[in-house]
């Protein structure tokens, strides 16, 4: 069963991928079609977008995230969804944000870049405008 604190992080996600970076067909619970580190079940995103390409957000909580099995799942679920929807993931702790410490929406959108850099994507500069978000100009 999922928590309130859950909901709220996956609703404020959602929203920042609509409003912030202009994301299409938002959602959140996007069902993927997968496998789960072999168990062969799909499974849901927390939130999901599209722009010019497709983008997860996955929302780890402290209960059931941080093990080692959990990351080796997590890791191995985050490169089947690339490879068979097209989708990349971007994983945040659910304190990112939810709470008195969490993470401002410019903090967050240059996490969101950052993971995709990571994931051999370039800086999409465009996703946001000095009006909107003026801290990332």
């Amino acid at each position: 069963m999922e928590g309130d604190k859950h909901y709220l992080a996956k609703t404020r996600a959602r929203s920042i991928l609509e409003v912030y970076l202009g994301c299409k067909n938002t959602s959140i619970e996007k069902e993927q079609q997968g496998e789960s580190f072999g168990a062969g079940k799909n499974w849901s995103l927390d939130a999901y977008g599209e722009i010019t390409i497709k983008i997860g957000i996955e929302i780890d909580g402290k209960k059931g995230h941080g093990t080692k099995i959990t990351n080796a799942k997590d890791k191995y679920r985050d490169k089947d969804n690339l490879k068979r929807n097209n989708v990349y993931t971007v994983r945040f702790s659910d304190k990112d944000f939810i709470g008195r410490k969490s993470l401002s929406v410019a903090e967050i959108i240059s996490e969101i870049q950052y993971s995709l850099s990571k994931q051999g994507l370039p800086l999409l500069h465009t996703w946001y405008t000095k009006k909107v978000v003026p801290e990332l100009a």
